[in-house]
C-alpha cells in the first residue's frame, strides 16, 4: 500500500534499497508507473538518492499485472 493507504494505481511498480540495510516490503517502494521505461527513468532518481545512504543497492521493477520482475539493477 501506497504512505496513504491506497493501491498504487499504475501497472510498473519500482522498488529499491540497500543489500545489507532494506527497508522491507512497501518501505522500499518508490511508485506507480505507466511504463517501464518511466519506472527505469526514476530508478535512476532513487539510485542517486540511496547512494547517500548506502554503499551498494538494488532496483526491480515488477509488472504488478503479472507479478513478475520486468528489469531489474544494481550499483555498487
Amino acid at each position: 500500500m501506497t504512505q496513504d493507504n491506497q493501491a498504487p494505481s499504475d501497472r510498473y511498480w519500482l522498488f529499491a534499497g540497500g543489500h545489507f540495510y532494506p527497508y522491507g516490503g512497501f518501505r522500499d517502494f518508490y511508485g506507480s508507473f505507466a511504463s517501464v521505461e518511466e519506472a527505469v527513468k526514476k530508478s535512476a532518481e532513487v539510485q542517486t538518492k540511496l547512494i547517500s545512504e548506502y554503499i551498494d543497492g538494488w532496483w526491480h521493477v515488477i509488472d504488478a499485472q503479472t507479478k513478475e520482475i520486468i528489469q531489474e539493477g544494481q550499483w555498487k
